[in-house]
């Protein structure tokens, strides 16, 4: 049987002649490869456009489900034809974005990024596709906007996809924004001196802090932070899960600076690299960027 996505199976009826075998086994096969054990399978999206089938064994006899086809993916999301509302995207898979004077040109909007303090393209690759890497020395590498247009509603989000190497400072810093206007200020700070276990700091102004949950993060992480401050809200995911909210007053609502692996006073960075980096003011897409950039860059 089937319901939201868990396959659940009954054990059969058998009749054995002969000395009790023991309890019975099972085996969940998607296209024929052994995906899982025990009595419930949760059909996950790589699953979907498959056929599944379940094989129960005891005392030596095995028998098997009638194979069921499970249903095609969805078509795939892509950012830039699906999200309507995005304002701005930087994508280091496209080198000739990053030309020689630092500057990373965005493929969709006006603002260019720049690579500061040892930011550097062109020498690392994730899945394959070349990367900005960050290493982490005396100079802070980062990946920086100045005076970024933000939306005057204050209700917009950012999606990026970012690795975390390593972490030797309590306030290492992955993703930072400021309202150069009022001072207001959100960043994503590390909150362990050798780990990055997730804070979400925040100027009086802007609103109340988070503690982030299920970390600590490492390596290639999909992020998501959703600014709405129309319902004085605000939600960090981290791999497609929500890991933390908290409320915004003032929340920024004025051009300001965007900081990428580092904080907004650009003193606090760690070891890392960053793929790419979407804008958009469409609060409904988290999971749909998620999955976008799940299949590219393998998060």
């Amino acid at each position: 049987t089937g319901d939201g996505g868990v396959r659940t199976v009954k054990a059969p009826l058998f009749i054995y002649d002969g000395p009790d075998p023991g309890s019975v086994t099972y085996e969940h096969k998607v296209d024929g490869v052994v995906v899982g054990t025990g009595l419930t399978y949760t059909i996950v999206l790589a699953d979907l456009g498959k056929t599944y089938t379940v094989e129960a064994t005891y005392g030596g006899l095995t028998v098997a489900s009638v194979p069921v086809a499970l249903d095609a993916p969805p078509p795939a999301f892509d950012p830039y034809t699906d999200d309507a509302a995005m304002t701005h995207a930087w994508d280091a898979s496209v080198a000739a974005s990053i030309d020689q004077f630092g500057t990373w040109n965005p493929q969709v909007g006006s603002v260019g990024l720049g690579l500061q303090s040892g930011a550097v393209s062109g020498t690392r690759t994730i899945n394959g596709l070349n990367v900005i890497d960050i290493p982490d020395s005396s100079t802070i590498g980062r990946v920086f906007g100045y005076l970024f247009p933000h939306s005057a509603s204050g209700d917009f989000a950012f999606y990026a996809t970012l690795m975390i190497d390593t972490i030797d400072g309590f306030y290492d810093t992955i993703f930072s924004i400021t309202d150069a206007t009022t001072g207001n200020f959100f960043t994503l700070r590390a909150e362990n001196s050798s780990q990055f276990d997730g804070f979400a700091t925040v100027s009086a102004g802007f609103g109340t802090t988070a503690t982030l949950t299920g970390g600590p993060f490492s390596g290639l992480i999909s992020l998501a932070v959703i600014f709405n401050k129309t319902a004085g809200t605000y939600e960090v995911f981290i791999d497609g899960v929500s890991r933390g909210s908290g409320t915004i007053t003032g929340g920024v609502v004025n051009s300001g600076n965007l900081t990428i692996m580092t904080n907004h006073v650009s003193n606090q960075g760690l070891d890392g690299a960053v793929c790419e980096v979407f804008r958009s003011t469409d609060l409904t897409l988290a999971q749909d960027h998620h999955l976008y950039r799940v299949g590219k860059w393998g998060t």
